[in-house]
C-alpha cells in the first residue's frame, strides 16, 4: 500500500513527470505545459483513489479481526487506526477546500462551480493565472509572507501538515504497544517524511511554501496540492501497515475448510475422458490478501518480487477467496492469471502468481439455411469455422472444390473457388493424443451477380436535371443488396444523345464523362441521354457488360 520506498512503478512515473513539468515551468516554457499539468493532476487523483481503496481494505481487515477472538488484542491498534483515518480525512478535506478557494478566486465563479472545477482541472479557463494564487497563498512580498493565522495561506497549510505529521507519529508513542519493534517511531518518521518534504531551489534549501506555490500558475498549484494529498494518503497507508502488523493481522490464520474439485476441463467431447482432482482447501475469512488479475511474468519465481507486468485489476475478496467474474465474449480457450498478494509481518507483501484457463463455446444449437450456403467465384468468401469445446488452434480444416485459409487463433478465414457447382468443407480436431473428424458442410458455387450502373446517384430509367448530369462526371457500378464488400469499377461506356438533329455517340473510357461533356451540355430539356455498352471490371479482373441508363433531361 505504502509510500516511502514502496511506491509502485506507476506512481514513480507520475512523480518523475511532476518534477519535469515543474522544471519546465521554471524555464518559462510555453503555456502548453499547463495542459500537461492537467494530465499529471488527473493521474495523481487516480492514484489517490487507488490508495484510498487500498487503505479501505486494511480498515476492513481491522473490522474483520474485531469480530474474532483476536478482538481483545486488536482493539488498541484498531482505535489508533480509526484516529489515523479521522486525521487523514480532515487533512484531505482541508487541502481540497483550499483548492476550491483558489479556483473560486481565480475564476470569479460561484462556489458550487469551484467545487466541481477543483476536481476537473481541465474545465478551468484561467489555468495560467499566477498572480492570484501567489497573492492568496504567499502574499505580495515573499520576504514577509502571510502568517499561519491567515486562513487559506501556505503558512496555514504548512502548520496543519506539521500538526498532522506529529499527530500521526504520536500514535506510536506508547512503547508498550510496540514491543516487537522498539524503533517503530524512528522508522515511521522516515516513512512518512514525504509529508512536508523540505523544498530546494537552485540546489539550495528553500522554504517549502515558496517552492510549491510562489509565482506558479494555478494549474501547477492545484497539481502540487493534489501531490500533497497523495503524500498524506501514503502516510496513512504506512501507518495502517504498521498498526495492522502489530496485532499479527498479517499472519494468515486458516479458519475455513472446504472441499474443491479442480478439473483441467469442464467441456468434454464424446469419446474423450474426464479427469478431476478432489482436495480439501483451507482459507482465512479475515485475511487481507489482495488478488490482482493481469499479465504475469512467469520467469519471476521469487515470492518477494511482484511478477505482475504493469498494473493489475483487484477482484473482490469474499471470505478470504478472490471472486473472479468475466463475461464470455470470445470462443475457445480463454486464458487468465494474476497474483495473490499476501501481507507479511512488517508491512511487506509476498507474491504468489497463478494461471488458469476456461472454455467458451457457442450453444449447441445450429440452424443452417441450406439454400443459402453459397461460395462465389473469383472473390474471397469470408468464413468462420468453430466447434463447441474445441479451441481454434486445435482444429484442422480442408475442402474440395476450392481452397480455404483459416487463422488458427480465431477460426476466421476465407474460401476461394474458381469453377464448378459444389464444394465441401471438412473439419477435424486434435483431441488428446489423436485426431477426430467433427463433420463437413456442402456449399453451392455460383457466379457473382451483375453489378448495377449508376450516374449521379440514379439508375435505370430516370429523370435528371441537366446541371446534375453534367456535375455527375462519372458512371459508377456497384453490387446492390450484396453482403460482400466488393470493389467494382466501370471499364468503359458510350454516351448517346441527339445533337443538331443527329444521334451522336461518344465512347467514355473508365466511366468518366469528360469526353462527352460537350454533347451533354448541348442537350435540350425533355431530350434523352442514353448510357449504353456499360462494361464493369469485376473483382477477379474480368470485364462484364451490365445494364445502362436511360435519362430524361429536365
Amino acid at each position: 500500500m505504502g509510500g516511502g520506498g514502496k511506491l509502485p512503478p506507476r506512481q514513480k512515473m507520475i512523480n518523475i513527470m511532476y518534477l519535469v513539468l515543474t522544471a519546465l515551468l521554471a524555464m518559462n516554457v510555453s503555456k502548453d505545459v499547463l495542459n500537461a499539468f492537467v494530465v499529471v493532476n488527473e493521474a495523481l487523483a487516480q492514484t489517490n483513489e487507488s490508495l484510498e481503496k487500498a487503505n479501505g481494505l486494511t480498515y476492513s481487515s481491522f473490522a474483520k479481526v474485531m469480530g474474532t477472538p483476536e478482538k481483545v488484542k486488536a482493539a488498541p491498534y484498531n482505535d489508533l487506526a480509526q484516529k489515523a483515518k479521522k486525521m487523514t480525512e480532515e487533512m484531505n478535506t482541508y487541502i481540497q477546500n483550499l483548492k476550491v478557494h483558489l479556483v473560486e478566486k481565480v475564476e470569479q465563479c460561484p462556489k458550487d462551480s469551484a467545487v466541481k472545477w477543483a476536481v476537473q482541472l481541465a474545465s478551468v479557463t484561467k489555468k495560467d493565472n499566477y498572480d492570484i494564487p501567489t497573492a492568496e497563498l504567499i502574499g505580495d512580498d515573499i520576504a514577509t509572507p502571510h502568517p499561519a493565522s491567515r486562513a487559506n495561506s501556505a503558512a496555514a497549510l504548512e502548520a496543519e501538515l506539521l500538526k498532522y505529521r506529529k499527530n500521526m507519529l504520536d500514535l506510536f508513542a506508547d512503547a508498550n504497544k510496540f514491543k516487537h519493534n522498539p524503533k517503530v517511531k524512528e522508522e515511521m518518521n522516515s516513512k512518512i517524511g514525504l509529508v512536508l518534504k523540505p523544498g530546494m531551489e537552485h540546489g539550495q534549501p528553500a522554504p517549502w511554501a515558496s517552492v510549491n506555490f510562489y509565482h506558479l500558475p494555478l494549474a501547477a498549484v492545484i497539481t502540487n496540492l493534489t501531490k500533497v494529498q497523495s503524500d498524506v494518503k501514503n502516510a496513512e497507508a504506512e501507518v495502517l501497515d504498521e498498526l495492522f502488523g502489530a496485532i499479527g493481522g498479517t499472519d494468515i490464520k486458516f479458519d475455513r475448510l472446504e472441499a474443491k474439485v479442480i478439473a483441467p476441463s469442464s467441456y468434454i467431447i464424446a469419446g474423450d475422458e474426464y479427469k478431476a482432482n478432489v482436495l480439501l482447501v483451507a482459507s482465512s475469512s479475515t485475511s487481507s490478501n489482495i488478488v490482482e488479475v493481469g499479465v504475469v511474468d512467469t520467469a519471476r519465481s521469487n515470492p518477494d518480487v511482484n511478477p505482475m507486468k504493469g498494473a493489475g485489476t483487484v477482484i473482490p475478496n469474499v471470505l478470504g477467496m478472490g471472486e473472479y467474474k468475466r463475461g464470455a465474449s470470445g470462443e475457445g480457450i480463454q486464458k487468465w492469471g494474476g497474483v495473490i498478494k499476501v501481507a507479511a509481518p512488517g508491512g511487506a507483501f509476498k507474491y504468489y502468481p497463478f494461471q488458469a484457463e476456461y472454455m467458451v463455446a457457442k450453444p449447441a444449437v445450429s440452424v443452417s439455411p441450406d439454400k443459402m450456403n453459397v461460395f462465389y467465384i473469383g472473390v474471397p468468401n469470408p468464413v468462420t469455422v468453430s466447434a463447441a469445446g474445441i479451441p481454434a488452434e486445435n482444429m484442422m480444416v480442408s475442402m474440395s472444390g476450392g481452397s480455404i485459409n483459416i487463422d488458427k487463433r480465431t477460426g476466421k478465414g476465407t474460401v476461394t473457388v474458381s469453377a464448378g457447382t459444389e464444394a465441401t468443407v471438412n473439419v477435424s480436431a486434435k483431441i488428446g493424443a489423436g485426431t477426430k473428424a467433427l463433420g463437413s458442410s456442402k456449399f453451392r458455387i455460383k457466379r457473382l451477380p451483375d453489378p448495377v450502373g449508376f450516374c449521379g446517384g440514379k439508375k435505370g430509367d430516370c429523370i435528371m436535371r441537366k446541371n446534375e448530369l453534367v456535375a455527375a462526371g462519372y458512371v459508377f457500378a456497384k453490387m446492390e443488396n450484396f453482403d460482400f464488400d466488393l470493389k467494382v469499377t466501370v471499364a468503359s461506356c458510350d454516351i448517346e444523345a441527339v445533337q443538331q438533329g443527329d444521334i451522336k455517340t461518344i465512347a467514355c473510357p473508365g466511366g468518366s464523362l469528360s469526353a462527352a461533356m460537350g454533347l451533354l451540355q448541348s442537350v435540350k430539356p425533355n431530350q434523352k441521354v442514353y448510357i449504353t455498352n456499360v462494361k464493369a471490371r469485376m473483382p477477379d479482373g474480368s470485364v462484364r457488360p451490365i445494364n445502362g441508363l436511360n435519362i430524361k433531361v429536365q
